[in-house]
């Protein structure tokens, strides 16, 4: 039965159609085996490695991004990845190609999982972006047991190394990070990388005329340029982000059948929420409306955050 306009907002009523891609974010931790400081190769072929304050390599995690040269996105940093082909298994090898692709890297899809499922939309747009998030956490240099490979520019991205600390409670630090020169929604679900859990999102998106002054308790584009390239500004009026403890031994009261077994803990609860199911279930969520029943995954497990900021 179609969901009644008048149960939803103007931000989710619109869009009629999803739209597939993948991100993928890399992270290096020297090792015993590879104890090599991070490295990207540039057009030339000339290695530039990381900066000589952060020559304490091997006490570091490393976190891949690439600066974006050109599309949608232009001038921002990123993780990597793109529309999922038609000749695309699966959005985890469209997230491998697109990594290739942008990066020169190939990893081995048995080192990536999905953390993460994104939904943009957009005014007037009639696509919903759904956007799966991957991460590569232990990826290293050697590639094959013998080839060195380190990731490189290309006419996409321009990939780079951003160092991760650690805070005195043991969390991961990212205050290195450029979330000034990213997407203006990054800051938000970043963190539940490195927290070790899981999370759903929907951002809503309106751009931003050159004019426009943004306060610093908005969730917007508060830069205009990087590294001399501008870009399409852009602020966040509405979004919906919980995160998920990943406990893999707990399996969201989902039983255990054959198909199951086969699906990550993401998938599960997407599937246990029937996200997938229609795009009416997707939009009630993401108007947070079908919380007005109870759900099978317990409090203990559910961390919920559901954010608008008013229009101006």
């Amino acid at each position: 039965m179609p969901v009644s306009k008048d149960k939803l907002s103007p931000f989710t009523s619109h869009w009629v159609n999803r739209k597939l891609y993948t991100l993928m974010l890399v992270i290096y931790t020297p090792g015993e085996l590879n104890k090599e400081c991070p490295l990207v190769i540039d057009k030339s072929g000339s290695e530039i490695h990381v900066q000589e304050s952060d020559i304490n390599c091997d006490s570091k995690s490393w976190l891949l991004l690439g600066l974006k040269q050109r599309g949608f996105g232009k001038g921002r940093w990123n993780g990597f990845g793109g529309k999922v082909q038609s000749n695309d298994v699966n959005p985890k090898a469209g997230a491998l190609r697109e990594l290739y692709e942008e990066s020169g890297l190939v990893i081995d899809q048995s080192s990536v999982d999905e953390v993460g499922r994104l939904w943009f939309t957009f005014p007037e747009a009639s696509e919903c972006m759904e956007v799966y998030v991957f991460t590569c956490r232990n990826w290293t240099p050697t590639h094959n047991g013998h080839t060195i490979q380190w990731p490189c520019y290309t006419e996409e991205m321009y990939p780079a190394w951003f160092p991760l600390g650690i805070n005195e409670d043991g969390t991961v630090n990212l205050s290195t990070l450029p979330f000034d020169l990213m997407w203006p929604d990054d800051h938000l679900w970043f963190p539940h990388i490195f927290h070790g859990n899981l999370f759903l999102g929907w951002f809503h998106f309106t751009e931003l005329s050159n004019q426009s002054t943004v306060s610093s308790q908005n969730l917007a584009d508060c830069s205009k340029e990087a590294n001399g390239v501008s870009f399409d500004r852009y602020e966040v009026p509405a979004y919906h982000l919980e995160s998920f403890i990943d406990d893999k031994k707990k399996l969201y009261h989902i039983e255990e059948d054959n198909d199951c077994k086969q699906s990550s803990t993401l998938q599960q609860i997407i599937d246990q929420l029937e996200l997938d199911k229609n795009d009416d279930n997707l939009r009630l969520w993401m108007n947070s409306l079908l919380y007005n029943k109870e759900t099978v995954i317990t409090p203990s497990n559910l961390m919920k955050t559901l954010h608008y900021l008013p229009l101006t």
